[in-house]
């Protein structure tokens, strides 16, 4: 095998291969066995005719096309690790020559990994912000666990506000109902809902039974962008009416929250729990500045439409998985904010170049410093998500294992090079 390669511009590499008759033949055979499959040729199976008996009964050439159909792809991957081309992509194939007896040339085109040139990284310096925890803090939390602890009593009165109540609804824009606009014994608090402002004003003094029709502008900033700066239309009828009664915040209200002593221990776990959870982001607040602050010194090539279509995909599928575990229908959230899928992921297209640069900068990083993840780190992290899994059979399905592991890879290798950048560079 002799390959060529010749650099073109933007992030393009084309590799001429050329292979001699003695690396084509073994693939005749091969292809013979898969063309003679609905061939009766006496003395010989069907699917199991030779190439030397074969090429007498159909054209050798049709052979040879069968062949190369065979070959190409595992030339190809072999012409890229001998080149070391980082390939991306599906490449653009075509056969330049084939002659039977005398072998094949092909060429491919395929978009490559920019080239990356880094700063000076190891200059850069960040500054990780100091964490503190005032009691207001814990008494904030304290509140809110009274009311996710409150009990709620049905009262024949006028709602007002901290009440929880259970309304019907329907909105129109005009006199044209909104398309999810309806709901039936919707739940919200009072002066807690993060529906459009003004609408819990609206439900205070209404009894269980009352009606009200309304109308409210909605932001200029609203989600779905259809709305924004909309008068909308509002037909509600209130359902039931509940008083929230709140536990008073005691050392038996502590206890009653799991294995506390008190009150005090209870605003001690309290604490800890904050501060552990502030300091985690101020560390990944340093983190994500100092990959940016690296990121941004470095210089890039081109980076490919098609490497970015491939960053998109992945995008948009941690989006569809994120809503799945709300329980919220990816098409009907895009119909909530009044978008199609291909609007959403050209939304998404900086955040698509900013991520694919994060991982080149990180890889060009681990490659010059000889940051590497040993066969045994990956398969431990995937035992340990496979316990997830009731079984192998369910893995099998849902997962291909062998893309799955070279994910797990360069996940663990950017933890390890961000890592090596934070110990270096984070004070």
């Amino acid at each position: 095998m002799r390959v060529e390669i010749k650099n073109l511009e933007n992030s393009k590499k084309e590799l001429t291969v050329k292979l001699d008759e003695s690396e084509v033949s073994p693939y005749l055979d091969k292809a013979s066995f898969k063309l003679s499959k609905g061939l009766k040729i006496p003395g010989f199976r069907p699917g199991r005719v030779p190439f030397r008996i074969l090429k007498e009964k159909i054209d050798q050439m049709k052979i040879y096309e069968e062949a190369a159909k065979i070959l190409i792809p595992e030339f190809y991957v072999k012409a890229l690790r001998a080149k070391k081309v980082e390939a991306i992509g599906r490449p653009q194939i075509g056969i330049t020559r084939l002659v039977p007896g005398e072998g094949m040339n092909f060429k491919a085109l395929t978009d490559v990994l920019p080239e990356v040139t880094l700063s000076a990284y190891k200059k850069i310096r960040v500054k990780r912000e100091k964490v503190k925890v005032e009691k207001r803090d814990v008494d904030e939390e304290l509140k809110n666990l009274q009311k996710k602890r409150a009990k709620f009593i049905t009262k024949d009165r006028a709602a007002k506000k901290g009440d929880r109540v259970e309304i019907d609804f329907e909105s129109f824009l005009g006199k044209v109902p909104l398309e999810g606009g309806k709901s039936q014994n919707h739940p919200l608090i009072i002066g807690e809902s993060h529906f459009v402002k003004g609408f819990d004003e609206k439900l205070v003094g209404l009894k269980a039974g009352g009606e009200k029709e309304f109308a409210l502008v909605f932001p200029q900033g609203h989600a779905r962008k259809n709305l924004a700066g909309k008068k909308v239309n509002f037909k509600v009828k209130m359902k039931v009416v509940q008083e929230r009664v709140l536990d008073e915040i005691n050392d038996e209200f502590a206890r009653n929250l799991g294995n506390f002593k008190d009150l005090e221990d209870l605003k001690k776990s309290l604490f800890e729990g904050i501060l552990e959870e502030r300091e985690r982001q101020s560390k990944e607040k340093a983190r994500l500045k100092l990959i940016n602050l690296v990121v941004k010194e470095a210089e890039f090539s081109h980076i490919p439409d098609s490497l970015i279509e491939a960053e998109l995909d992945k995008i948009v599928g941690e989006f569809k998985a994120n809503l799945a575990g709300f329980g919220v229908d990816f098409k009907n959230y895009l119909q909530k904010i009044g978008k199609d899928e291909l609007k959403f992921k050209e939304e998404m297209r900086p955040e698509a170049v900013k991520r694919i640069k994060q991982g080149l900068v990180l890889r060009k990083i681990a490659q010059k410093e000889g940051i590497e993840v040993t066969e045994k780190e990956v398969i431990a992290k995937i035992n340990e998500i496979l316990k997830r899994y009731a079984s192998k059979e369910e893995v099998e399905k849902k997962i291909d294992l062998n893309q799955f592991k070279e994910y797990i890879r360069s996940i663990l290798l950017n933890q390890k090079t961000v890592d090596f950048l934070e110990n270096l560079m984070v004070k």
